[in-house]
């Protein structure tokens, strides 16, 4: 294993964690408006 080869799993790693986040984000900004899961899946 070289170390060029970890970095990039570290990266492709890191970017679906930065996108998980950003849809945890993107929800509890909804749910902060007042706005239910529920109601703004099925508006969607």
């Amino acid at each position: 294993m070289t170390e060029h080869t970890l970095t990039v799993a570290e990266e492709q790693h890191t970017e679906l964690d930065i996108v998980r986040e950003r849809v945890l984000a993107f929800e509890d900004e909804k749910r902060h408006e007042g706005i239910s899961d529920s109601s703004w899946l099925h508006s969607a």
